[in-house]
């Protein structure tokens, strides 16, 4: 169906926030107060990677003055085969039920491409894929969310969930909960970010505005050393308000060909979630190492997959290079496919 001329697309201003408001309010009902205000400002519009820009990085288009539907953008910085550059995470894409069908949500992901270089999205619905097709973009991926199950392991008739003999008892490696982000952590990512071509930047200042900063959600950071060494750390939260008995791992960080340091973080986290009463635990990546040592080892299970589309401009440098997703590595908390609330 063709675009109605009654609509205007555009990128929204400031000045445009309580009408946006109002879009947000109807369209996600008693959850709306989990996208504005803080987590507007928080991801919009106080973004410290939206370099240069004073204008959110929301996207809307409108009929007689009002926002009937919106995409967003989440940029950040990533290392790109050695050097920084911006790419943005296209998210929040929704359009009101009367003006459905109508092409609208490709014409704002069409702004938001061409408006930043490289562009990407996780996404469950089978149906933003097209869309990003139609709009010349790829699905390049297809990775699954994993899932431990602590009931499962108790119906299995164990006490405790399984533990890999390969990886008990590590005593050289030390496991602390840390209370902040400082820069042991700009450290870690500068000794170890030649093991990923592609990947978001994992600076000091990523992770304090990823994780310390944003509202509603909150996070817990456990670190890995190894004779006073910071080697490695995981990010993850619990189920809250509105949200199952579910822990979710965001973020996993280290040297990749060490599997007894990640083995131990994510054995620790599971302690964690487990004594804070949670049920299930999940994961995404789309490492294939990373995956194989959460399912062999640590006894997750395969669940639905997330889709991982991406858009590099017609004239983006090394496509062949960015087209590889071994290249790539990705967890669930690059984008915000971790928000609050989670389904």
């Amino acid at each position: 169906m063709n675009i109605s001329t009654d609509y205007i697309f555009r990128r929204a201003t400031i000045e445009d926030r309580e009408e946006i408001f109002r879009f947000l309010s109807k369209a996600y009902k008693g959850r709306a107060h989990y996208k504005y205000p803080e987590r507007w400002y928080w991801q919009f519009v106080d973004n410290p990677f939206k370099v240069g820009e004073k204008q959110p990085s929301v996207w809307v288009a409108l009929r007689d003055s009002r926002v009937v539907a919106q995409t967003c953008a989440i940029p950040v910085e990533i290392n790109f085969l050695g050097k920084s550059q911006i790419m943005a995470w296209a998210v929040d894409g929704y359009v009101l039920k009367e003006h459905r069908q109508k092409r609208i949500i490709s014409s704002l992901l069409h702004l938001i491409f061409k408006h930043y270089p490289l562009v990407g999205g996780l996404w469950f619905n089978e149906v933003m894929g097209n869309v990003w097709l139609n709009e010349g973009g790829r699905v390049l991926e297809k990775f699954p969310i994993v899932v431990f199950s602590f009931k499962s392991s108790i119906i299995k008739g164990l006490k405790s969930y399984l533990y890999d003999r390969r990886f008990k008892e590590n005593k050289d490696i030390d496991i602390q909960e840390a209370q902040n982000i400082d820069k042991r952590f700009d450290e870690l990512w500068a000794n170890n970010k030649k093991y990923y071509p592609i990947t978001i930047k994992r600076s000091n200042k990523y992770l304090k505005w990823r994780y310390i900063d944003i509202p509603h959600a909150t996070y817990k950071i456990l670190i890995a050393s190894r004779k006073g060494e910071l080697i490695g750390y995981t990010i993850f939260r619990m189920g809250g308000e509105l949200e199952p008995k579910n822990g979710i791992i965001s973020d996993l960080f280290t040297n990749p060909n060490d599997d007894v340091c990640m083995y131990n973080l994510v054995r620790a986290a599971l302690d964690r979630l487990r004594s804070l009463g949670m049920e299930k635990v999940n994961f995404a990546t789309n490492q294939t190492t990373v995956l194989n040592l959460f399912i062999k080892s640590l006894q997750f299970r395969k669940n639905p997959s997330i889709n991982f589309m991406l858009r590099p401009e017609a004239n983006y440098p090394q496509k062949n290079e960015v087209y590889n997703i071994n290249n790539w590595f990705l967890t669930k908390g690059d984008s915000d496919a971790d928000q609050v609330p989670f389904s």
